[in-house]
């Protein structure tokens, strides 16, 4: 940039020019009405790549300044799942369905969908909120189970200290 005398400020200012979104709408006469679609906003590689920059010298093609390439939404976040790079992936459960039914029709799903992606690449569970629900469900029964056996306890352990056993 520097051999262009640029600064990345005339790089972010060609940016903001023509990388726009324009509202859309309609233009209607008596007769006629026409849907106007406004296509502004950058997409691909080429067409960052044909940004045009003005530089002391003239104008210059961005694909002439600079690299274009596809990259992560966010260079300061990445994903890793046992030590190795990963996309992750979110299953949320509607307001009214069952997270252990959700649970057990991904666990059934999941070898369908390993199944289907392509050599070297897999698909794990990281993080599954069930298994904290299931066991809070299986602890509740627990404290039940106690709460009702206790009494019982009590009665035949004082029975036996009664008989001298100790």
């Amino acid at each position: 940039m520097a051999a262009y005398q640029l600064t990345p400020a005339d790089v972010e200012d060609a940016l903001r020019k023509q990388n726009v979104e324009v509202p859309a709408g309609r233009i209607e006469s008596r007769e006629r009405e026409f849907s106007v679609v406004a296509n502004t906003d950058l997409k691909t590689v080429e067409e960052f790549g044909s940004i045009i920059v003005k530089t002391a010298n003239g104008t210059r093609c961005g694909r002439h300044i600079a690299r274009a390439e596809i990259g992560a939404a966010s260079e300061r976040s990445s994903v890793r799942f046992k030590g190795r790079s990963a996309v992750a992936l979110g299953v949320i459960k509607q307001a009214t369905a069952n997270p252990l039914d959700l649970s057990k029709a991904l666990q059934k799903e999941l070898p369908k969908v390993t199944s289907e992606l392509p050599p070297g690449m897999r698909a794990d569970i990281a993080y599954d909120s069930s298994i904290f629900i299931d066991r809070s469900i299986q602890a509740v029964f627990k404290t039940i189970g106690e709460a009702i056996l206790l009494p019982c306890w009590r009665s035949f352990s004082s029975s036996c200290a009664i008989s001298g056993r100790r």
